[in-house]
């Protein structure tokens, strides 16, 4: 058990420094992407994603969730899930092929033809490399995760920015997102020593199904949750606004991917070693809960504070109507740091079904808020009511999901609490200042960055002296208090 908690305890660090130095690197490409490409592009690009991301759930049904969490799984297995994978992978292109023109008919851009068609190369590239990258999850292997990871998004970004600088234009976003893909499942298969054999197990297909449907079931509904926003926005208010929504939206969702859902990636496989121990579970789930918060939390309401300055300086006027949409999702990415971990407990657990219902209740409530949101304010009305809906979903979904590792909301609000009284410090300052020097960006956002940074850290100092030394044993799962 010592050598599992110490596996988790690497696991977890090795998740959160590739994770937050891709984070870094998300913002610094987007900031450059978007002073060489339009509003527009982005947003037909996203009208394309809105599927073709929906679409990559079917790669491989859940089967990998059920190889992860099956203790047990043999190279029959694995080699089963490799297959079935590729050959969902060439139907899925064939099937976005061909429904291409209708696509483009339905959004009236003509030119999702081929951009249609060039992204749909993705299916086929990532069906690849599904099971390598399982098979790392499963033996804790989260450095070599890392690596490749960074690795292929580094490859991507590069790629995109010097088509944008040679004025491809969207193009330079389709390259990127199809470079991702192979350079991700290349580096997979460079560095596994596991190769799939010329076999197929209907017997396996047949154990692996029943936890995969459900697991997959859940993630496609809670998919559609979370992007309805994005088809219904392109279909009504056009790419120019859902160009706008979507930066914005993937400046809320940086920190989630690349922190808390990365997290929540390690802790699936990691609590489903220890799932018959509980209170072990418990103590892992507080520390990483803490942990998230201490970056998330201070990271989102500093956007939150200075996005005026950060929009109109990096981006540029072309991008000032994201700026409401971006402090609205900034609020919203703080809640979504912490409930995206819920799928790691119900997973892990074998609570999948229970997961579909949630899941399915949510993506109604969250479905109906989009269309009154689009119909009211177009992107804005959308993003306000994604905020105030997912807040009055979210508690009692997340009071759900905690009980089932014997948590109630005031453990978690307990162990929160000195993180969101030095958030709210830091955020009167930043108002102060955002008072005196309202008419300079620059000199807000310069001495904004680092004041409010001072005053999170000073406060949290000052709130708890025990703080910082607990920090460096937030990950030390053996002290079980």
């Amino acid at each position: 058990m010592e050598r599992i908690e110490q596996r988790i305890k690497q696991g977890l660090l090795w998740a959160f420094a590739n994770q937050l130095s891709l984070q870094i690197l998300a913002i610094i490409f987007t900031v450059l992407l978007a002073r060489f490409i339009e509003p527009t592009y982005f947003g037909i690009v996203a009208m394309v994603t809105v599927f073709s991301n929906f679409a990559i759930f079917f790669l491989d049904a859940g089967f990998t969730i059920a190889l992860v969490q099956k203790q047990e799984a043999t190279p029959e297995h694995f080699t089963t899930v490799f297959w079935f994978n590729a050959f969902v992978g060439v139907l899925l292109y064939t099937v976005f092929f061909f429904a291409a023109p209708g696509l483009a008919s339905f959004y009236e851009q003509p030119i999702l033809v081929s951009v249609t068609r060039v992204i749909a190369l993705v299916f086929i590239f990532s069906s690849l490399g599904l099971v390598q990258s399982a098979r790392l999850d499963k033996n804790l292997d989260f450095k070599r995760k890392s690596i490749i990871n960074w690795g292929s998004n580094l490859i991507s970004y590069l790629m995109g920015l010097i088509l944008a600088i040679r004025g491809e234009g969207i193009w330079a976003l389709v390259v990127m997102m199809v470079s991702l893909s192979f350079s991700n499942t290349l580096l997979l298969w460079i560095s596994s020593s596991w190769k799939p054999s010329f076999s197929f197990s209907y017997k396996c297909f047949r154990e692996l199904s029943s936890v995969g449907f459900s697991a997959m079931g859940d993630t496609l509904i809670n998919y559609w949750s979370r992007n309805a926003d994005n088809f219904l926005i392109g279909k009504i208010s056009g790419s120019s606004e859902l160009g706008l929504y979507s930066r914005a939206y993937a400046l809320m969702l940086a920190p989630v991917r690349h922190i808390s859902s990365v997290i929540a990636r390690v802790l699936f496989p990691s609590f489903s070693l220890v799932q018959n121990d509980i209170d072990r579970i418990r103590v892992i789930y507080l520390r990483v809960v803490k942990f998230i918060a201490l970056v998330t939390f201070p990271l989102m309401f500093g956007l939150l504070m200075l996005a005026d300055e950060f929009v109109s300086i990096f981006f540029g006027a072309l991008w000032l109507g994201m700026i409401p949409m971006v402090k609205w999702l900034s609020a919203l990415g703080a809640i979504q740091s912490i409930i995206s971990l819920n799928g790691s407990i119900y997973n892990s657990l074998g609570k999948s079904s229970l997961a579909f219902r949630v899941s399915t209740l949510v993506a109604i409530l969250l479905i109906i808020s989009f269309i009154i949101g689009v119909y009211w304010r177009g992107a804005l009305g959308v993003t306000i009511c994604y905020f105030v809906s997912s807040v009055l979903i979210s508690i009692p979904i997340y009071i759900t999901a905690i009980r089932l590792i014997n948590l109630r909301l005031k453990d978690v609000a307990r162990t929160l609490a000195p993180v969101v009284i030095a958030v709210f410090i830091m955020v009167v300052g930043l108002a102060a200042l955002k008072f005196w020097f309202s008419s300079n960006a620059w000199i807000t956002l310069l001495v904004g960055i680092p004041l409010g940074a001072a005053l999170y850290l000073g406060s949290l100092h000052l709130i708890d002296r025990t703080l910082f030394p607990e920090i460096r044993r937030i990950f030390n799962i053996n002290q079980v208090s």
